[in-house]
């Protein structure tokens, strides 16, 4: 069903339209949220209760095209304030980084390919370089597969903000990249 039925639909008070919108995005929402912090449950309860606040909050919600922005957005928001009322945890140790590789767990993935391996490093190597906001709409462009609007309308910043960043992101990591080779 189209993002915008699921959600009219949720808004009518469908309990169903509601946990499929959950189901379809919570993954999406706790990859994302763990970008911002290292506690997973702050993410796991940031995510419960903005859902607990979607449907207690339905009457008063204004109608939308694209559910993940609006989750994102809305996750994004609730965690930065929870962090900043926090006074017992230090912001700078709160955030993690965009791209933080997971750890290997599977022998397969141990197992690689050296040249790919070195393609890897390099292109981590090169994304570490970019600022905290290019890294966050690197991202949300790619491994997200949002449009720029949708970034836009996530981050509070126009299209075109979006389209120039993806771009000096994606040279910044070439001329990395070409350094290193030569």
């Amino acid at each position: 069903m189209e993002d915008h039925l699921l959600w009219e639909k949720m808004l009518k008070g469908d309990k169903k339209s509601l946990e499929a919108i959950y189901i379809d995005h919570v993954d999406a929402l706790y990859d994302y949220g763990r970008k911002f912090s290292m506690d997973h449950s702050l993410v796991e309860d940031c995510i419960q209760n903005l859902f607990i606040y979607i449907w207690e909050k339905r009457d008063t919600l204004s109608q939308t095209t694209y559910i993940r922005s609006y989750l994102m957005l809305s996750l994004r928001r609730r965690i930065i304030r929870e962090i900043k009322n926090d006074k017992t945890k230090d912001l700078s140790n709160s955030v993690v980084h965009f791209f933080e590789e997971p750890g290997l767990g599977m022998e397969d993935e141990i197992i690689r390919d050296e040249i790919e391996e070195k393609r890897h490093f390099q292109l981590k190597g090169a994304i570490e370089k970019l600022s905290p906001k290019q890294r966050e709409i690197i991202y949300l462009k790619f491994n997200q597969n949002m449009s720029n609007q949708d970034i836009a309308d996530l981050l509070g910043i126009n299209n075109q903000s979006v389209r120039n960043s993806v771009s000096r992101a994606i040279n910044s990591i070439k001329k990395y990249i070409f350094l290193l080779l030569f």
